[in-house]
């Protein structure tokens, strides 16, 4: 993401066109899953994504998950809380999924 900092130069001694070496400190890394964008949903107020189970029958059932979301770039999404390792998220389809919950239904599906 674009970082934009303002350099203190009350005095002048800056001029236009003038190079710099500059060293940023982004501070500590946070570990996240990076999901697409289209993942990522908004229901009843709160940002979820839904998650995949499979069922022994070979379909799925989705539960909603709360997240918290950090950065967005380049189409993806990083979720920084809310879910586990391993988890299947919903990537295609999100929306369809968050339509079937909206109307008060289930939503499965063969995976």
């Amino acid at each position: 993401l674009p970082v934009r900092a303002v350099v203190d130069n009350r005095t002048g001694r800056f001029k236009p066109e003038m190079l710099a070496t500059v060293v940023a400190d982004g501070g500590p890394s946070v570990p996240a899953a990076l999901v697409p964008d289209d993942a990522v949903q908004t229901l009843k107020g709160r940002t979820v994504v839904f998650v995949a189970r499979p069922l022994p029958n070979g379909d799925a059932s989705f539960a909603r998950r709360e997240v918290e979301v950090g950065s967005r770039t380049g189409g993806r999404a990083a979720i920084l809380g809310g879910l586990a390792a391993g988890e299947v998220v919903v990537t295609k389809g999100a929306s369809a999924v968050k339509a079937e919950f909206e109307k008060g239904t289930r939503p499965k599906m063969e995976m």
